[in-house]
């Protein structure tokens, strides 16, 4: 008996769909686990060949910060775990009280590092930054603004930061 390409490809798709939408069953319910992701999208098309699965249309990412875009890439290793997501199309990021948007963001999964460009903005307890491209660092909060041509980086810092508590970067993104 011969199984097809196809009926493979079809398989792999499934059981990766499977756990995506079932991650925490299938992870557990640890506390602090940045392994899982929760993707949610109009479509989803996957490429074995390639080991790329494209998500498009109203997509929501949830790690331990949030993506929004109109696109989403997702490109994993041959043992299947997920080495990096190019979002790309009106993206937003969030992450506890801050956030970032731009036209298109590359996360590198093993060093934990976001790089947004294309109009890419800061921005934190109503402080803004903007530049060229901006490189966040998830683990230790730092941040990277650059600048290219004749522009430069700017920023708009608010003295008083007595509203961060109430301020959420998600509701001012549009980012759910």
């Amino acid at each position: 008996m011969s199984i097809s390409k196809t009926k493979v490809a079809v398989f792999f798709v499934m059981a990766l769909l499977y756990s995506l939408q079932h991650c925490e069953y299938i992870y557990g319910e640890e506390e602090g686990r940045k392994d899982i992701i929760n993707i949610v999208s109009d479509t989803m098309e996957a490429d074995s060949d390639r080991k790329l699965i494209t998500f498009s249309g109203n997509v929501v990412a949830r790690e331990d910060f949030m993506v929004c875009s109109d696109r989403l890439y997702i490109h994993y290793t041959g043992r299947d775990e997920i080495k990096q997501m190019i979002a790309e199309g009106d993206v937003r990021i969030v992450q506890d009280k801050k956030g970032a948007k731009g036209d298109r963001a590359v996360y590198d999964r093993d060093e934990r590092i976001m790089v947004i460009t294309g109009s890419a903005e800061a921005i934190e307890c109503g402080d803004v930054i903007r530049g060229d491209r901006i490189t966040l660092y998830l683990d230790t909060d730092d941040v990277l603004v650059e600048s290219g041509g004749n522009e430069r980086v700017r920023a708009t810092i608010m003295p008083e930061k007595k509203e961060c508590k109430e301020v959420d970067a998600g509701e001012v993104l549009g980012c759910p």
